[in-house]
């Protein structure tokens, strides 16, 4: 699961810098957000005070 992610997050780094002047700026970042919103639930991480 790991390497998938490292794979799609690589995938969506190198679309937004071919494809970054050419389309809005509001579009990577809320696919930023879903994306680690995402990632959140996927692997659901512990957290704690201390």
């Amino acid at each position: 699961m790991l390497i998938l992610k490292v794979i799609f997050l690589q995938c969506f780094w190198f679309t937004i810098v071919l494809f970054g002047a050419s389309i809005n700026s509001f579009l990577p970042i809320l696919s930023s957000i879903c994306i680690g919103g995402i990632n959140y639930f996927i692997f659901n991480p512990n957290i704690s005070v201390g």
